[in-house]
């Protein structure tokens, strides 16, 4: 189905306006294959009429869909490796001060890989400090409620666990559940239990999240906004952390000079050192958009 110049831009600055995302000139056909099933469950026949449908939608329910459809939702348990050792090595030691409470931040979470891999190295963090019942709460916030209803539930293919040891394996259910041909696993109830779904735009700020969390996790999400708007959402973010909190972000996501107040830890990971906003401070870059 073809889209005109005119009906894709129309698209692009709906999409921009509900959910941030920008869509380059090039995702024309992406964006005509994602949203010809809504076409198809609608019985819409062109892509002008399902514009308005959307548009005129005040109930929002179908807004929803068109976001569910447009966003990807690709993520692996223990993606970039290298970030969660560096987490549990962070939580080992502070459980061994004494530290007995922990608040992690999966701002992007997606189908759950994510905070449920938080999940295991702050447990480990716990077992080689000798902390027989940490006080752990994970949250975990994406923008789509299809994907969040899905790391709910926690049932993932076994194929997804390359990077999951054989000792983390006991952190998921024996049974197992053929679904669609596809042999799947459950994470353990006692993964299931740390972590908290909520739906959150990142473009909502002030955003809606309790504050003095250790540990944020907002890795390949910024990626999809104008440079303005990846400034304003890591801002907003990074101030939801404690004093002596981590942010840790994409490795392709360039947002050091956004950050101030906040000290370069390791590749991709951010400390912050004081108590004062880190939205407050001015920013360092030129605010432009990407093409």
């Amino acid at each position: 189905m073809p889209i005109t110049e005119k009906t894709f831009l129309r698209f692009a600055k709906l999409i921009s306006d509900l959910a941030g995302i920008e869509l380059a000139q090039n995702r024309k056909k992406m964006l005509v294959n994602r949203i010809s099933n809504r076409l198809n469950a609608l019985k819409i026949g062109s892509l002008e009429e399902y514009y308005d449908f959307v548009a005129s939608d005040a109930a929002g329910s179908e807004r929803q869909a068109l976001i569910e459809a447009v966003t990807t939702h690709y993520t692996s348990f223990f993606r970039d490796q290298g970030q969660f050792l560096h987490v549990r090595e962070e939580l080992r030691k502070s459980f061994e001060k004494g530290r007995n409470k922990v608040r992690i931040w999966s701002a992007a979470c997606s189908s759950g890989e994510e905070p449920y891999s938080l999940a295991i190295v702050t447990l480990e963090a716990a077992s080689l400090a000798g902390v027989r019942k940490p006080d752990i709460r994970i949250l975990a916030t994406d923008i789509s409620n299809q994907v969040l209803q899905h790391a709910h539930e926690g049932w993932f293919p076994i194929s997804s666990l390359q990077k999951v040891s054989n000792p983390q394996r006991g952190y998921f259910e024996t049974q197992q559940r053929d679904i669609h041909g596809e042999a799947m696993v459950r994470v353990s109830k006692q993964l299931r239990d740390l972590v908290i779904f909520r739906n959150v735009n990142l473009c909502e700020c002030p955003l809606m999240i309790p504050g003095e969390i250790d540990i944020i996790f907002c890795r390949n999400v910024l990626l999809y906004f104008k440079t303005c708007r990846q400034q304003k959402i890591v801002r907003c973010v990074a101030d939801r952390l404690k004093v002596g909190g981590l942010l840790y972000v994409g490795a392709s996501e360039q947002v050091r000079g956004f950050l101030g107040g906040m000290e370069f830890e390791r590749e991709s990971v951010f400390r912050k050192v004081n108590e004062t906003r880190v939205s407050s401070f001015p920013v360092k870059e030129k605010c432009v958009a990407n093409s």
